[in-house]
């Protein structure tokens, strides 16, 4: 099928050339003339099979070992679209999938033996496996084993179900309100999209259309943050600082908004960031928002100082992490 082929183009840039999921999309079909329901349907597939990647993986490879990454890629978006999205019928699929693999010399008996076990109800772990086992939940969540084992060292057990768990719902969009102009009150009044968010100055988005097409973002009136820093900020005191707060980021980060915001521009603020284009971005979101006393630099901690000559009377630090909440949203 013209839609399995490409969707595995999709997959093979980024397990291979190591793309990003939207520059993977972006180089094949600028190549290819869609129509827009087939862009639809290679961008589900390709989600799809990401987002179950090691349990395809698994599945395919207990009945073709022998076959290359490239042909259980195929495989595997045609049992992960049998399984979960179903956007093709399963026998449109099953006439694909005997097809493909007669091509690959592939027995009738063994073809068959696979398109039974391929449909959509059917058990895809290996039975054997030991329920609640690392090498089991990590074909169910969709994360390393080697992870897994570690969260259960540090966390227990319980907690790790709780994260693997947590990871496999979709991803909250959280904002925060730009209370120089608006409140959450004003805001989840005008548009039902939004929702107050279970921290103060905080709101959730719920509508279809991206976010950043909505006229309260493009307005500025709220940007996105995580709930847990803007549960952080509000917890700091910044009543002591009279002078000069520094933030130095070493990953992308909305501080630089949020603390003039609630601060209401009282504290002068300094911000390092470590490459010229985050820089740049973030300069101009000073100026949309209207943010005053803010000023931002390029560089590191090591030579911030060749910038930053005066004492700063707090320093908010924003370190590089592990980033294993991404793993249910950005699972390329």
């Amino acid at each position: 099928m013209f839609e399995l082929v490409l969707t595995r183009k999709v997959l093979e840039k980024i397990v291979f050339e190591k793309r990003p999921f939207s520059d993977a999309l972006t180089e094949v079909f600028s190549s290819e003339n869609l129509a827009s329901s087939q862009l639809s349907l290679v961008r589900s597939l390709s989600s799809c099979t990401l987002h179950h990647y090691r349990l395809l993986f698994h599945h395919v490879d207990r009945y073709f070992p022998m076959l290359t990454i490239e042909e259980k890629l195929y495989l595997m978006i045609a049992v992960g679209n049998n399984v979960f999205i179903k956007r093709i019928a399963a026998n449109t699929i099953f006439d694909a999938l005997r097809h493909f693999l007669k091509n690959a010399h592939v027995s009738e008996l063994d073809i068959e033996t696979f398109c039974e076990a391929s449909q959509a109800g059917s058990p895809l772990i290996n039975p054997e496996l030991k329920p609640n086992s690392p090498e089991y939940l990590e074909l169910k969540f969709n994360t390393p084993a080697w992870l897994i084992k570690m969260w259960t060292k540090h966390f227990g057990f319980p907690n790790t179900l709780k994260i693997l768990n947590a990871n496999c719902k979709p991803v909250v969009q959280a904002c925060r309100v730009n209370t120089q102009r608006t409140t959450v009150e004003e805001l989840t009044k005008t548009y039902p999209s939004l929702t107050p968010g279970p921290i103060p100055h905080t709101v959730i988005y719920e509508g279809r259309t991206p976010l950043k097409k909505e006229r309260f973002f493009q307005e500025h009136l709220l940007f996105t943050q995580r709930l847990a820093v803007t549960e952080i900020i509000n917890q700091i005191n910044f009543d002591n600082v009279h002078g000069q707060l520094l933030i130095v980021e070493s990953r992308p980060q909305a501080l630089y908004l949020e603390v003039p915001i609630l601060t209401k521009g009282r504290i002068s603020l300094n911000v390092v960031t470590n490459s010229i284009e985050r820089k740049l971005a973030m300069q101009k979101g000073v100026q949309e928002f209207g943010l005053q006393r803010v000023t931002v630099y390029e560089g590191t901690a090591e030579n911030m100082v060749t910038q930053i000559s005066q004492p700063q009377d707090m320093v908010l630090v924003v370190p590089q992490c592990s980033k294993f909440d991404l793993i249910r949203s950005l699972p390329d």
